[in-house]
């Protein structure tokens, strides 16, 4: 009779134990479930924010990269010492290539906030 009670307790307790592990499987699984999605998320984001950047400093390199040129005077020991820096472009075209600059860093910075906005317009309707 103990051994019949203590088989039936044996069972009782393993099907709680069970039961245990399938809630804590269905809690775990739907809170993975919403990190991984969040975190999709939140990498695109990144991607597209570190992409903006990118091509901006690239924007940069190129209109504002170095494009002077150096004079060198040779002398007569032979060693050649750098006498004037020459720029090649006019401070009118540095200007317009600011502006230029300017202007694509704003259409970024709203293209970024607008993706950011519907983001949470996605988030807030889930």
């Amino acid at each position: 009779m103990e051994r019949d009670e203590l088989e039936a307790q044996l069972k009782e307790t393993k099907r709680k134990l069970d039961q245990s592990v399938d809630d804590l499987r269905g809690v775990v699984g739907d809170k993975f479930e919403e990190y991984k999605s969040k975190s999709i998320k939140i990498g695109k984001t990144a991607l597209i924010v570190g992409a903006a950047f990118y091509f901006t400093y690239k924007i940069f390199g190129s209109l504002f990269g170095s494009k002077k040129e150096t004079v060198v005077m040779e002398d007569a020991s032979s060693e050649q010492l750098p006498v004037k820096v020459v720029s090649s472009e006019s401070k009118i075209v540095t200007m317009i290539k600011e502006q230029i600059a300017l202007f694509l860093i704003a259409i970024i910075k709203q293209k970024i906030a607008e993706y950011l906005q519907q983001l949470d317009l996605l988030e807030k309707s889930e």
